[in-house]
């Protein structure tokens, strides 16, 4: 049965070219009295059986994710926000990382959405339980809204069930799981294309569509601008792509639409106009990597599983190895060949054309714009792609490539469901196409036992009781080590509630511009010997009153400690870490 605007671009036009259609009846779908609760349970069920599996034993000191310093920057951004508007404080802008100088937290990836929606979490059980929290909801909530929007276009319950786990529990998803939940929070992508085909169809107003859709945006945009900018390329792509397939009536609905969404656009703009202020134009950011052309996917990634699959995973290893530098968490586009062959095959059959070149159109461009600049098969670089053509224009160098691929994930869950959906009911080709999908899915199932998504996070007892109270002043600037690519500073400042400050962080992958110290901080970020006169300059240039080293990391930083002794300065050891104290009396020489 088809639904709302999928009769929209499947049936012919009525009267004459350029009238005005009546609005499409609405269609009762044939469904349990509880459908949307039952597949929301066994969406739940699924996560906590898989990116759940190991934090749930304890989730105060495992984290759903792996060991670096990322995680730790959002579990930072969930106490950060709430914290800061509660004491009065500018959420935009902190002193409490890089001090004296501060850092723009507009150009971070903070999650302010996420941090206000689990914010009595993290007030109860602190940063990590509020991370794990996160992370278990970000495939059930993507398989969740995607299920409802293929429901809606493929008109049966089982296969809009199966197109909400290709696309909340595909490899995509579990990928950015492991260290970005910025671009695993995917659940309002399919919420604006559903809330688009609503107004579509006449169901909602034009007034309630905006504000509906303003909301949606201004959302994302506190989950991930990255996903944003791309889901509105996409989403125009997908609507002058429509604007021309559908029959010539119903173009004067997508012009309406494209108004309207503009207009809601120009409100969440508005609205957002402090945020946008922080993020496009006020400095103190940190610099981020630009659009390298490594960073696209490998030809060869929709159809070799990386280790983040179960199946094959590991008999493909060395070959996926090569995909992106050996990036596992940017190696996000395993698909599988029975999905893909699913979807391939929908298209090319299904009577639904419109709707098959408008869904094969937005797999296609995202999945070329994905493979990034040059082409990569088996991580041998070779012809330029298109994406080098628009790849270093303003915000969109900022933009990994790679992740793009979350927009064919979406279309092809779309397609299969169609296509699961549109099989006679007890045929025996509804059992082939059935049979295809579950080798499919079982294919893209995650390596759990991998324990991918069981990191501990380095987080001694010094930050998680009260004992740095019995050392440290509140306000007063520490140094705390190790510095660097794997530490987790973050969430030792986040986890005592910002009771410090800090001549460090990490919000980017430098230093914001005006810090300076660069030097210094390379060598403290590379565990390098440091001259004890630059370190002593730097300590008092930053007004370091304290020095905190992790103890089970000191063979990383062995080197600092001696450096410290020799400038006078004696350690003290305590609940999991070795603390240099400094006096007062040292910072003014």
């Amino acid at each position: 049965m088809e639904f709302g605007v999928a009769r929209t671009l499947t049936q012919p036009a009525r009267g004459r070219l350029g009238g005005r259609l009546p609005a499409s009846p609405a269609v009762r779908l044939p469904r349990p009295r509880h459908a949307r609760l039952l597949a929301a349970g066994c969406y739940l069920a699924l996560g906590l059986l898989t990116v759940g599996w190991y934090p749930l034993s304890d989730p105060a000191h495992v984290c759903a994710c792996v060991s670096n310093t990322d995680p730790s920057v959002y579990m930072w951004g969930l106490e950060w926000w709430p914290h800061a508007l509660l004491h009065g404080l500018n959420p935009l802008f902190s002193y409490y990382v890089w001090t004296p100088t501060g850092a723009n937290i507009g150009r971070s990836t903070t999650i302010p959405t996420a941090a206000f929606a689990l914010a009595p979490v993290t007030f109860a059980f602190g940063p990590v339980v509020s991370y794990n929290v996160l992370t278990i909801a970000s495939p059930v909530l993507a398989a969740f809204t995607a299920y409802l929007l293929c429901r809606r276009i493929a008109g049966r319950e089982l296969p809009a069930f199966a197109g909400g786990f290709l696309f909340g529990f595909g490899a995509y998803e579990f990928a950015q799981l492991e260290v970005h939940p910025n671009l695993s929070l995917i659940f309002l992508l399919p919420v604006m294309v559903h809330l688009t085909l609503r107004r579509a169809d006449r169901e909602i107003s034009a007034r309630a569509f905006i504000a509906a859709l303003a909301v949606v945006m201004l959302l994302q945009l506190g989950l991930s601008t990255e996903l944003l900018v791309t889901a509105i390329i996409f989403g125009a792509l997908a609507l002058v792509a429509t604007r021309f397939i559908a029959p010539p009536p119903y173009g004067s609905r997508v012009d309406d639409l494209i108004g309207e969404i503009s207009v809601a656009g120009l409100i969440a703009v508005i609205i957002a106009a402090p945020f946008m202020y922080y993020a496009i134009i006020k400095g103190g950011a940190q610099a981020e990597w630009q659009f390298a052309e490594t960073d696209g996917l490998d030809l060869l990634n929709p159809v070799i599983p990386t280790q983040i699959t179960w199946i094959g995973g590991h008999t493909f290893q060395a070959l996926s190895q090569k995909f992106i530098g050996g990036n596992v968490p940017e190696a996000d586009g395993y698909l599988s060949l029975p999905i893909i062959a699913a979807f391939v095959l929908w298209v090319v059959t299904t009577k639904r054309r419109a709707l098959a070149w408008v869904l094969a159109l937005v797999a296609g461009v995202s999945l070329l714009a994905a493979l990034g600049g040059r082409l990569h098969i088996a991580g041998v670089q070779s012809i330029e792609l298109p994406y080098n053509w628009v790849g270093n224009l303003p915000v969109l160098k900022l933009i990994t490539p790679a992740r793009i691929v979350v927009y064919t994930a979406l279309a092809t869950a779309i397609g299969v469901a169609a296509w699961l959906a549109e099989a006679p009911a007890g045929s025996r080709r509804k059992r082939a196409r059935w049979a295809v999908f579950l080798i499919g899915a079982a294919l893209v199932l995650p390596n759990i036992p991998s324990r991918l998504w069981a990191g501990p996070p380095a987080n001694p007892a010094f930050y998680r009781t009260s004992a740095y109270r019995r050392y440290l002043t509140p306000g007063e600037s520490v140094l705390a080590m190790p510095v660097g690519w794997d530490s987790y500073v973050m969430l030792w400042q986040a986890e005592t509630g910002f009771y410090f400050r800090m001549p460090e962080g990490y919000l980017g992958h430098y230093p914001p511009s005006n810090f300076g110290h660069g030097a210094v901080m390379n060598e403290l970020y590379t565990g390098k010997e440091v001259e004890p006169a630059a370190l002593a300059d730097f300590l008092r240039a930053t007004h370091v009153r304290a020095i905190v080293i992790d103890a089970s990391a000191l063979g990383t930083t062995f080197p600092f400690a001696p450096e410290l002794e020799r400038l006078g300065l004696r350690p003290i050891i305590t609940a999991g870490v070795v603390l240099f104290q400094i006096p007062p009396h040292w910072l003014a020489t």
